[in-house]
């Protein structure tokens, strides 16, 4: 066996979750590789090392920290508790194994949230963060279009691939600041505070104006400017809205699919999609 292979199968068992045992990480490293019975008693003994048992500790104990930072929001609105649970299994099913990217981070506020109550302040946390993290990432890169194009009455609009419009149910300067400050979070409201976050918005986000929320509701799936108009939707309004990133001109595969243009951007089906962003 190569001296790769045997490193290999070592990095395996290091890398596996600490729900298993140590006999139960070293049978699968082993099972995995192609071992001789000398290198089979090797990597046994290395495996049951104090060495290598600290080692193991170590590398889980940056995945936690580094999931922990990744989503430190929303974690921060969850009774410790729970935010430990979640980092382990986080953890346990894969996560926080790389420098954390964004795509990685989206993907565990996505995690996060498929085990939140809706309604409830940590889903709308989660659903916040992520969309600030997709928005942050197209900023730099964000050109809205020639709003000439909005002319045309056979123009379809859909809502930006990076925007998102989140429901916060309290007020969320009120939400924010009790998060940030660890007080108690305010009560769920009945009535909704929509935000509205886009690549083009000074700070990513604001709240949204009701035309806007309208306007966003009515962009589920692609629909043209002539239609949009018969509905009684400003222009102006739409091309405030192309201008920041809230809504796009339908041209796949710049903006998004038709089929896809419903739920790029709409938090509601986050829970079924975030992660594959």
């Amino acid at each position: 066996m190569s001296l790769l292979g045997f490193q290999s199968a070592l990095a395996h068992f290091v890398r596996a979750s600490a729900q298993a045992s140590t006999t139960e990480a070293s049978r699968d490293a082993q099972d995995g590789f192609d071992l001789d019975a000398m290198e089979r008693e090797e990597l046994a003994r290395l495996k049951q090392s104090r060495g290598m048992q600290v080692t193991r500790r170590i590398r889980r104990s940056w995945c936690e920290g580094r999931a922990a930072n990744a989503a430190r929001l929303t974690l921060s609105a969850l009774p410790l508790e729970e935010r430990q649970r979640i980092v382990r299994e986080w953890v346990d099913s894969g996560g926080g194994a790389g420098a954390f990217s964004t795509g990685e981070a989206e993907a565990f506020l996505a995690f996060i949230a498929a085990r939140q109550a809706d309604p409830s302040h940590a889903l709308t946390l989660a659903r916040f963060e992520w969309a600030v993290l997709r928005a942050a990432r197209a900023m730099p890169t964000f050109q809205p279009p020639d709003p000439a194009i909005l002319s045309e009455p056979q123009t379809h609009i859909c809502v930006g691939s990076f925007a998102a419009l989140v429901d916060f149910f309290a007020e969320p300067t009120r939400l924010l600041a009790a998060v940030e400050n660890g007080e108690p979070l305010p009560s769920l409201a009945v009535e909704r505070h929509r935000m509205l976050i886009a690549p083009g918005l000074p700070g990513l986000c604001r709240i949204a104006r009701s035309n806007e929320a309208a306007l966003w509701d009515r962009l589920a799936m692609p629909v043209t400017m002539a239609k949009l108009a018969a509905d009684g939707c400003r222009r102006a309004t739409i091309a405030a809205f192309v201008a920041v990133g809230a809504a796009a001109p339908w041209t796949a595969p710049h903006s998004c699919a038709p089929e896809e243009a419903g739920r790029a951007g709409d938090v509601a089906g986050f829970r079924a999609g975030a992660a594959r962003a």
